[in-house]
C-alpha cells in the first residue's frame, strides 16, 4: 500500500491556504525532520477539518459546506474530525454529518459517537481517533525504560473486538517518546501517524482562553469561546530538564514535539508498511 499523505487544519482559512499552496513538507516539518524526506513525491491529497480536542472548534454547517466545496474543486477528501462528545456535540454532528459524502471519514474520539455514527449514518467510514488510541505520552520521561515498562495496547483482543463492533477500519496514532519503529508492527490495522506534534494530555477548560477574564472567573465553565487557541500558544519547559521534547499548550491540549530521532522511528515504520498515512498539522 503507496504511503498517503494529509494536512490537518484548525480553520477554514488555513484550508483554503493549502489548498492554494502546495504542500511544502519541508516547511510544515522542518528541512532536516526524516518524515519529510519519506513524504518527498507524495502529494497531500485528504485534508483533516474541526477538531480532536474541543467542541467549539466544530465548524458550523454552512463553513463545513464551504470546506467540501473546495476540497472537491481542488480533487481532494476531506475527514471530518470530532472530540469528546457533549450532548451539544451530539446534536451539532446530527447537523453536520449528512452533509458528508457517502464513504467520507468520521474521526471519533468518543466511544458514545461512533455508536451513534454507526446507527445513524454508516454511510460513512469511521476512524478510531487518538483519544481513543491510549499510549504512554509524557515528553518529561528521560529514559527510553520507562517508556518501554508500559507499551501500547493496541493490538490486545478486546480493543480490535470494540473496533469490529463500531465498524471502526483505520486508527490515528501519535508518535511515544523514546519510540522505535516496531511499536507499530503488529497492530493488523490500517493505522496514520500524526507530525510533527503529539497529544500528551487535555482537559475542558481553556487555560490561553481565561488568561484575560478577571482571576475569578478563569478556568470556570460557561463563558463563551473566542478561539484564542487559533492565535495564542504557550510553550514549557523545566529549567535543568534537557532531555524534555519541546512542549506547547494550545487551547485545553498539551502537545510534544517529535525529536530526530523519534521522527527517524516514524519513517522507518512507514518504509516497512506499518503505517499507511501521514497527517502533517498545518499551520
Amino acid at each position: 500500500m503507496p504511503l498517503e499523505a494529509a494536512i490537518a487544519v484548525d480553520s477554514y482559512p488555513q484550508l483554503k491556504r493549502w489548498l492554494e499552496e502546495s504542500a511544502d513538507w519541508c516547511t510544515l516539518l522542518g528541512a532536516d525532520d526524516p518524515l519529510a524526506a519519506a513524504l518527498a513525491g507524495v502529494a497531500a491529497k485528504r485534508y483533516y477539518f474541526g477538531s480532536e480536542f474541543c467542541e467549539f472548534l466544530l465548524p458550523p454547517a454552512d463553513m463545513l459546506k464551504r470546506a467540501l466545496r473546495q476540497v472537491e474543486a481542488a480533487g481532494c477528501h476531506l475527514t471530518l474530525q470530532t472530540p469528546i462528545a457533549s450532548d451539544g456535540v451530539i446534536a451539532r454532528l446530527g447537523e453536520l454529518l449528512p452533509l458528508l459524502p457517502d464513504g467520507s471519514e468520521l474521526i471519533v474520539n468518543d466511544w458514545g459517537v461512533a455508536a451513534y455514527a454507526q446507527r445513524e449514518f454508516p454511510r460513512l467510514r469511521l476512524v478510531a481517533g487518538r483519544q481513543l488510541c491510549k499510549m504512554i505520552k509524557d515528553p518529561r520521561l528521560d529514559s527510553a525504560v520507562w517508556a518501554e515498562l508500559y507499551p501500547h495496547g493496541l493490538g490486545g483482543r478486546s480493543f480490535r473486538a470494540m473496533l469490529d463492533r463500531l465498524a471502526i477500519g483505520r486508527v490515528e496514532l501519535d508518535l511515544p517518546p523514546y519510540a522505535k519503529p516496531e511499536v507499530f508492527a503488529g497492530l493488523g490495522m490500517v493505522a496514520a501517524l500524526h507530525a510533527p506534534y503529539a497529544y500528551a494530555a487535555k482537559g475542558r477548560l481553556c487555560k490561553i482562553g481565561s488568561l484575560s477574564l478577571d482571576p475569578r472567573q478563569r478556568y470556570a465553565p460557561g463563558r463563551e469561546c473566542e478561539r484564542e487557541c487559533l492565535s495564542y500558544e504557550a510553550t514549557s519547559e523545566r529549567p535543568g530538564r534537557a532531555t524534555d521534547l519541546a512542549t506547547l499548550q494550545r487551547g485545553n491540549t498539551v502537545f510534544y514535539r517529535h525529536s530526530q530521532a523519534m521522527s527517524a522511528a516514524a519513517a522507518e515504520a512507514a518504509a516497512q508498511g506499518w503505517l499507511s498515512r501521514i497527517v502533517v498539522h498545518g499551520r
